[in-house]
């Protein structure tokens, strides 16, 4: 069996609603208060947005007009990050 590596997060092109548009990073862990990190050990200094459910909660947040996503922005676009030797 093939193991596939599983993305912690993603690099991602935002638009603000009320306009402009910023590249962040967006984390699919969790945030540990104790660390002021995710759950792969990534500074939350460095942490836009959290997405504990991956790609599927992306998907949730990217432009559609008919409903609104819950947030000030929308992802324009995204590609995802794998962190070398994670082995969970």
């Amino acid at each position: 069996m093939t193991e596939y590596p599983m993305p912690v997060g993603a690099n991602v092109l935002i638009e603000w609603y009320s306009g402009g548009r910023e590249s962040c990073y967006f984390s699919f862990g969790q945030y540990d208060e104790e660390k002021n990190e995710d759950s792969f050990g990534y500074s939350d200094d460095y942490i836009f947005y959290y997405c504990p459910m991956g790609e599927v909660e992306m998907a949730e947040l990217t432009y559609d007009a008919t409903h609104d996503n819950g947030s000030d922005f929308w992802v324009v676009e995204y590609e995802p990050v794998f962190k070398t030797g994670c082995h969970n």
